[in-house]
């Protein structure tokens, strides 16, 4: 009894711990008190996901989806969102991680292909494009590896013409 107990306690800790978080996110959200943003969450919870995001506060969305039920298409969302906005930071380290720490081999394919579908910056698509090209070339169909390949070799391209630029300078 007592360690059911102590069970729940944790449990309601990490939710008010959340919520207190998403009472700091900048832009501020509408709601003003813990209760209140339990109760939108539960009502509305792929609108308060979407908000949460914009703020591209990931790890804040991934404790509050353990609570909160949302779509698969919401969760792979969110690791095309954070896998691009580490990409846009030049983090490559860091997005390298986030797919080797994926789930399972499908989800790190779908959120590369969705990353890549985005139009990525060049440095982005270099990566992408690397990077399914070394995991999933078996797993994915021969006009979408050409395809890949064209992107990859285009970013080399477009990075040397770049450095060649630079150097002329």
């Amino acid at each position: 009894m007592e360690a059911s107990l102590k069970g729940e306690l944790e449990l309601r800790k990490r939710e008010l711990d959340i919520y207190q978080r998403m009472l700091n996110l900048q832009p501020a959200l509408p709601w003003a008190t813990w209760q209140e943003l339990r109760t939108e969450s539960r009502r509305a919870p792929e609108s308060m996901f979407s908000r949460m995001l914009e703020a591209r506060e990931f790890s804040l969305c991934a404790q509050w989806m353990v609570l909160y039920s949302v779509s698969e298409h919401l969760r792979l969302q969110l690791q095309t969102e954070h896998l691009l906005h580490l990409l846009e930071k030049g983090q490559t380290d860091d997005a390298f991680q986030l797919l080797e720490g994926l789930s399972d081999l499908t989800l790190g394919l779908e959120v590369c292909e969705h990353a890549l579908d985005r139009r990525p910056g060049l440095a982005a698509c270099h990566f992408l494009a690397n990077y399914l090209t070394l995991h999933f070339h078996s797993q994915v169909s021969p006009a979408r590896r050409r395809h890949i390949h064209d992107l990859h070799l285009g970013s080399k391209v477009s990075r040397f013409n770049y450095l060649y630029c630079i150097c002329e300078l």
